[in-house]
């Protein structure tokens, strides 16, 4: 059974059809819709965060619910391993002037 993404490992992997993904976790700062289920993410929401590493911007990642993640893509996987999670850029100060 593969496990979840969680705040410190993220899942690398690819799929039946040869697609590359890295699954992080994360929480969304404005609203999102699941491609999966078509439900919306709302804000605070904590989801996966699905990057398509052979893609180009726009169409690189996509925003899942972590349960459509467990129940509908992690199936498409054929091979997939446990990567430590992408450090989150820190917010910059603002100087007071």
């Amino acid at each position: 059974m593969i496990s979840l993404p969680t705040r410190r490992t993220s899942l690398r992997g690819q799929t039946y059809e040869g697609e590359r993904l890295l699954l992080s976790a994360a929480v969304a700062t404005k609203l999102y819709r699941c491609p999966s289920c078509r439900e919306p993410l709302g804000i605070g929401a904590d989801h996966i965060f699905v990057r398509y590493l052979d893609a180009d911007p726009p169409w690189d990642h996509e925003h899942w619910h972590t349960r459509c993640v467990s129940e509908r893509l992690l199936r498409t996987f054929a091979t997939v391993h446990e990567v430590p999670a992408p450090k989150r850029p820190r917010p910059q100060r603002r100087s007071r002037r």
